[in-house]
């Protein structure tokens, strides 16, 4: 004998009697059946990433078998299906801009009581890795590009901020393979530059600093020419350092007719044309003296 409820059955015990026998006195026996209240048990994590599949189960127990069922607002992409045999499940993958987190209710009722558990459920962005490269080392005023690529599935799509310090030096939009440049002038001194990916409606934000960047002062260059003359005249050349490349003497096309590197003029170059100046000058002042004294 079993019993598919729960409370007071009543057992009657009959008997008829037959040619022999007279028949019997009703008997009855009351029998109590008593359930077992649910209970509700979560299988696997309440967690879920945009884009990819995942899966959380419910086992009930109790007697009679309890029914389930839910409450709440799922994200899109995920279903809750239960069956008849003491178990549900929530399933599915969600969908791109549906990160969050969503409170549940999942019930379990049966003759004896009704239990819930409530559940958050968590729905992330997928993580993403980001490398950022630039250069060791650079010349004040001289401009440098900095790279960063952002990696976690399918190319992501947004921006890159490039900033250092408190300082942002640009923002850069994402190409098609997750790649983004930024070409910039970097204040001397050491610079630590951070990029930082904005994410997406599927990817998550990510930010990492590049190797400090040492910009190299441009510092002024001072010498002292004494020109050969009568009165000692002296003459002071500043030029930068360090300075630009002089023309290759193997390159005659650098020279004008003169023996003047044609173009700008160097720091060396303005020395160099300052002191044949001067000794030009001494000469000329020593050979006039000299027709003088004969004279």
């Amino acid at each position: 004998m079993s019993f598919t409820g729960v409370g007071n059955c009543v057992i009657d015990a009959n008997q008829a009697g037959n040619a022999n026998w007279d028949a019997a006195d009703q008997v009855q026996q009351t029998i109590t059946v008593s359930g077992v209240a649910p209970m509700i048990t979560v299988s696997g994590p309440s967690s879920f990433t945009v884009s990819k599949p995942g899966l959380l189960s419910f086992t009930e127990t109790g007697t009679p078998l309890p029914a389930l069922s839910k409450s709440g607002t799922l994200p899109a992409g995920l279903t809750f299906a239960a069956n008849t045999q003491g178990t549900a499940r929530i399933s599915g993958t969600p969908k791109p801009g549906t990160a969050g987190n969503y409170q549940i209710t999942v019930s379990a009722v049966n003759a004896v009581s009704t239990v819930s558990k409530k559940i958050t459920i968590t729905v992330g962005r997928v993580p993403t890795t980001l490398v950022i490269t630039g250069p060791d080392s650079a010349t004040a005023g001289q401009t440098v590009t900095l790279s960063a690529t952002v990696t976690g599935g399918d190319p992501p799509t947004g921006t890159v901020t490039f900033t250092t310090g408190s300082s942002r030096l640009g923002i850069s939009t994402l190409d098609k393979d997750g790649h983004a440049e930024l070409s910039t002038v970097l204040p001397a001194g050491t610079d630590t530059v951070t990029a930082s990916y904005s994410g997406d409606a599927t990817f998550a934000p990510a930010s990492k600093p590049v190797t400090p960047i040492t910009i190299k002062a441009i510092t002024a260059q001072v010498t002292t020419l004494k020109t050969a003359s009568p009165t000692a005249t002296t003459t002071t050349v500043i030029a930068p350092s360090p300075s630009p490349s002089l023309p290759s003497p193997s390159s005659p096309s650098n020279l004008a007719s003169t023996g003047v590197p044609a173009g700008p003029l160097t720091g060396l170059a303005i020395l160099l044309l300052i002191a044949g100046t001067a000794l030009l000058t001494a000469t000329g002042r020593r050979q006039k003296n000299r027709r003088n004294l004969r004279a």
